[in-house]
């Protein structure tokens, strides 16, 4: 922890890893909660979390027990399918042993996509810092994945955050930006430099950027954005 910040990295359950998913999921979302508990806090407090899989056809049964675990203002979160040799699910969190905002919106509009599982549009703090969930190119009214192109993708993508960060007093050239992450489920380095560029172009020049390459992205996007 650091000051009023919990910070949990790379939590897994190898012991289930030959059970039910579920079983697995329910056994990492507890240690979650202990873990948060040993420092104070609580799964109310999450602001955001990063859920690694191993497959990504398991995201629906996947989110079927993870919904269980948070109320009416669940954290925001970033979902990708990684390389894990002894379990099917790893979470990182971060929570706030303090009041958080909350940006949850269900409805279809023209505005930015809806959830597709059990988390937040953006959890915010006082300070003004926000994690927004990760963005794919979705459109929002129709929620079709759409564009031709990683740079179709991209702008899409980093459409959705910036209207996001709107909404919670922000944008992608804020002082208060800590970090842009952009997942690429292809290892082109055409497509890497293309991402690479774009970011460079978005976002101020003083805020950290990540490019990372992962096998497969919800709903076998190209591109996933995630913003503080």
């Amino acid at each position: 922890s650091c000051g009023p910040f919990v910070v949990t990295k790379a939590l897994i359950s190898p012991e289930c890893s030959t059970c039910p998913i579920e079983e697995e999921v329910i056994s990492v979302m507890e240690k979650l909660e202990r873990t948060l508990s040993s420092k104070g806090s609580s799964l109310d407090e999450v602001l955001f979390v990063h859920l690694f899989v191993s497959d990504m056809s398991l995201f629906g049964a996947i989110n079927s027990v993870y919904c269980k675990f948070f109320k009416s203002c669940p954290p925001s979160r970033a979902c990708v399918q990684v390389c894990m040799n002894n379990a099917r699910v790893m979470v990182d969190a971060v929570a706030y042993r303090s009041r958080k905002n909350v940006l949850h919106v269900r409805s279809i509009s023209k505005w930015a996509p809806v959830c597709i599982g059990p988390y937040a549009q953006a959890n915010s703090i006082d300070s003004g810092v926000s994690w927004i969930a990760g963005q794919i190119s979705l459109q929002p009214e129709s929620m079709k994945m759409t564009g031709d192109s990683i740079l179709d993708e991209l702008r899409l993508s980093f459409q959705h955050a910036s209207r996001i960060l709107d909404c919670v007093g922000s944008c992608l050239s804020s002082k208060c930006l800590m970090s842009v992450i952009v997942y690429l489920s292809t290892d082109d380095p055409a497509a890497f430099e293309e991402a690479e560029n774009y970011v460079c172009e978005a976002v101020s020049k003083r805020v950290p950027v990540s490019i990372c390459i992962v096998p497969v992205l919800p709903r076998n996007a190209a591109v996933e954005v995630e913003v503080v």
